[in-house]
């Protein structure tokens, strides 16, 4: 078993040194929905939101290392990843005026505080 390293590149949403997920924890209703007990992000904007996260502009993923997660929030057209000797292109770099709302909108789904949006350059080690 080797060790991976990604490189993620988004506009969006981004936290720091966060112990837990940005977003509002389930309500008990919202756990009796949920398929098998805690529900992650996904399965929890789906029940929220009553969309199919397929269809959601905006993604959520973590970034620093899997033993330190921390969150981030992006709009789905401006992510890139590259997986360590699997370089990716950007081919986006202005941003859409709709991509606030659609990030503003998640964070109303789904509970979390709203803060500026900016491009964001970051990794994941696992």
């Amino acid at each position: 078993m080797g060790i991976s390293s990604d490189g993620i590149f988004f506009y969006g949403l981004l936290w720091k040194d966060e112990e837990k997920p940005p977003w509002k924890e389930p309500t008990p209703d919202e756990l009796t929905k949920a398929k098998y007990g805690e529900p992650d992000w996904e399965e929890l904007y789906e029940i929220r939101s009553g969309k199919k996260l397929e269809k959601s502009p905006v993604i959520s993923g973590i970034h620093c290392s899997f033993e330190y997660s921390m969150h981030y929030v992006a709009v789905r057209k401006s992510a890139v990843t590259a997986s360590r000797g699997d370089p990716q292109k950007v081919k986006i770099l202005t941003i859409d005026p709709e991509w606030e709302g659609e990030l503003r909108k998640f964070c109303e789904i789904m509970g979390v505080k709203w803060r500026e949006p900016a491009w964001w350059v970051t990794s994941l080690y696992g």
